[in-house]
């Protein structure tokens, strides 16, 4: 009797399972799957290689080509683009029914590639969505115009309302149907309004009323009902935009009238100066008035030591009396012999000419008087042949 083989009932479930064939297939698929994708995948880089820089260079190109023939350009070139996406789009599908998975994928990323390279986004917006978009404006505007749902500005409502265009109840109901007021509300917005619409600033009304031009109650109605101030702020404005003195003009009025030093510290307070500059400021104004005073005294004595009528101790006691700084007093004392000096010279200067004129010295002895007096040669040339001139002599130094 022939021995029975015994087999394992699970190897036999396998065996059954096992479809040798079909296992061979798929694995051929899945090999020309990544062979078809990886030929994808080299298209896209070449792709982007070679076109990148020349869809950029285009864009720029178009940036500065004449608008309608860009748009000419998007509406020819935008159909042919959107039919090779659409083959692409085709072909993926193709390739996702026969199971090539990878390949599917790589072709919608070829997809992709393409319709960015192309800009068929921007050729979409400028055939289809922007005209679309100014459509819906036009659109939008003529109903507006056809149906007016609209009410002026608060602002422009109330200009309409005091030219006499609305009146004062179209005003008010305005405000109840724009704001939800109740009528009373309404009412007294409206009140409100004819403080702030259509008036001067606060600054420009106060001028007015300094001119005489508005009473003061102009000027606190607009601030209290126009810009909302209380009474005692409003009264406090009024005081504030009264003019203040720069400290220039201070110092200025120091020199015509006496100032009260008190004044002189309020009015310097209200232009904001702090207590420690308005105290050296007082003092400078002190300062300056017995310091003018003092020039005009300088100025006295400097005229009779320069005739002879005083001494110099007596110029040097005078400027040591009136506190004058040591270089004060040094340059005052050496402009005090300058001009000593001057009326010396020029005394003396005359004296020459005078007899050179009476015939007394020839033009030589002249020039040489004036020389020895310490007048520079071309000066002397010149004073000499001045006064010749005058009796009608042509002369110049000699060679």
């Amino acid at each position: 009797m022939a021995e029975v083989i015994k087999t394992n009932p699970f190897a036999d479930r396998l065996m059954a399972s096992f479809d040798l064939a079909n296992t061979i297939t798929n694995i051929m698929n899945i090999s020309q799957d990544l062979s078809q994708s990886q030929t994808i995948s080299d298209r896209v880089k070449a792709l982007i290689k070679t076109n990148l820089i020349k869809q950029a260079n285009l864009l720029i190109a178009q940036c500065k080509a004449n608008i309608p023939s860009v748009v000419g350009s998007a509406k020819e070139s935008l159909p042919t683009y959107l039919s090779n996406l659409n083959e692409q789009l085709l072909e993926q599908s193709r390739q996702a029914g026969l199971g090539f998975r990878m390949t599917s994928t790589m072709l919608g990323q070829e997809g992709k590639v393409i319709a960015a390279m192309n800009s068929i986004d921007m050729l979409s917006e400028i055939v289809l969505s922007m005209p679309e978009s100014v459509l819906k404006t036009k659109i939008q505007r003529y109903y507006l115009k056809l149906l007016a749902p609209n009410f002026p500005s608060e602002r422009d409502a109330y200009m309409m309302t005091i030219n006499k265009y609305w009146s004062d109840s179209d005003f008010i109901e305005l405000l109840q149907e724009t704001q939800g007021l109740t009528k009373s509300d309404a009412e007294a917005v409206a009140k409100i309004r004819k403080q702030t619409i259509g008036k001067p600033a606060l600054h420009d009304a106060w001028s007015m009323v300094q001119h005489g031009l508005k009473p003061l109650q102009y000027f606190l109605d607009l601030a209290v009902l126009g810009q909302g101030w209380t009474k005692e702020d409003a009264d406090t404005l009024n005081k504030l935009y009264d003019y203040d003195f720069s400290p220039s003009e201070i110092m200025r009025m120091s020199d015509f009238v006496p100032l009260d030093m008190d004044w002189i510290r309020t009015k310097l307070a209200h232009i904001g100066m702090n207590k420690d500059d308005i105290e050296i400021m007082v003092q400078a104004i002190q300062k300056r008035i017995v310091r003018d005073e003092l020039s005009k005294e300088y100025g006295l004595f400097l005229d009779n030591y320069s005739w002879g009528l005083m001494t110099l101790k007596e110029l040097q006691d005078f400027l040591g009396a009136s506190n004058f700084t040591n270089d004060e007093i040094a340059y005052r004392l050496e402009t005090a012999d300058l001009v000593k000096g001057k009326v010396r010279l020029k005394l003396l200067r005359d004296a020459e000419i005078y007899l050179y004129r009476k015939d007394v010295n020839n033009e030589e002895l002249f020039l040489t008087a004036l020389q020895d007096l310490g007048i520079e040669i071309d000066i002397a040339n010149a004073i000499v042949r001045n006064e010749a001139a005058k009796k009608g002599l042509e002369w110049e130094i000699p060679a």
